[in-house]
């Protein structure tokens, strides 16, 4: 799964907006994407950018590691099925 799925899929299954997926994209590759995984400090800066709670900004990150995390598992197994 590529990032523009996995931001798809965010959008959908949490209902976000286009404008909140742009500010979600931006923080994302700005700190998981480039390797620096801090939960609370991304929790803190979609809640302050995107301007939403904090328990919305939990649900976008677990559900985005969900995503990510499915999309490494699918690749790793398709190895294995060649």
């Amino acid at each position: 799964m590529n990032k523009k799925d996995v931001l798809e899929k965010l959008k959908k299954e949490l209902k976000l907006d286009d404008d909140k997926i742009k500010k979600i994209s931006g923080i994302l590759d700005s700190d998981l994407l480039k390797g620096k995984i801090n939960k609370d400090k991304i929790i803190e800066e979609l809640v302050s950018k995107v301007k939403i709670d904090k328990t919305t900004a939990e649900k976008i990150y677990k559900k985005f590691m969900e995503l990510v995390g499915n999309g490494i598992k699918d690749k790793i197994l398709d190895i294995f099925k060649k």
